[in-house]
């Protein structure tokens, strides 16, 4: 069964941020959300040439590709990009790891693990701004976060993405 696409405007942004890709070749800028209740992610902008999926994907289906207990590879992360751009995978494991979802693996240094999976469930729904039941969500990020990640990041400092030319 497919999943159905979520859409742009039933997602309440609560977060922009920035990070490393895995080689460190490029900067990612990447949005968390909430679609309802349910924490969402996807990856926005890459300041290098390699192509991605932009869709939202809820957590929960990420979280639940993440073998427990061993080493794994981006390629866990198959289903949740089925048919799309390779990229997709490597560079949501360099958010996911700075988030601290996962973190190298000591044994394995091509693999990762798991790591702070309900710290980062508790960031996303605890930056969510204050909405009453009648306020419709907004697909901008909120007012009160910087677009900049300011998380320590594991191979290089965190900068901006540069804006694009017009």
């Amino acid at each position: 069964m497919a999943s159905a696409v979520i859409a742009d405007a039933d997602v309440c942004i609560v977060s922009a941020l920035s990070c490393s890709s895995v080689s460190g070749k490029s900067k990612l800028t990447y949005h968390l959300g909430l679609h309802g209740t349910e924490p969402v992610i996807r990856i926005h902008g890459n300041t290098g040439p390699g192509f991605f999926n932009d869709e939202w994907i809820p957590v929960s289906k990420v979280i639940d590709s993440l073998p427990k207990g061993e080493p794994f590879t981006s390629f866990a992360l198959r289903s949740v990009f089925k048919g799309r751009s390779m990229n997709s995978r490597a560079f949501l494991m360099a958010v996911l790891s700075n988030e601290g979802v996962v973190r190298r693996s000591p044994e394995k240094p091509r693999c990762w693990e798991r790591a702070d999976i309900d710290g980062f469930l508790a960031r996303v729904q605890g930056e969510a701004p204050g909405t009453s039941p009648s306020k419709a969500p907004s697909n901008k990020p909120s007012a009160h976060k910087s677009t900049v990640n300011k998380r320590p990041a594991t191979k290089a400092p965190l900068r901006s993405v540069p804006k694009s030319k017009k």
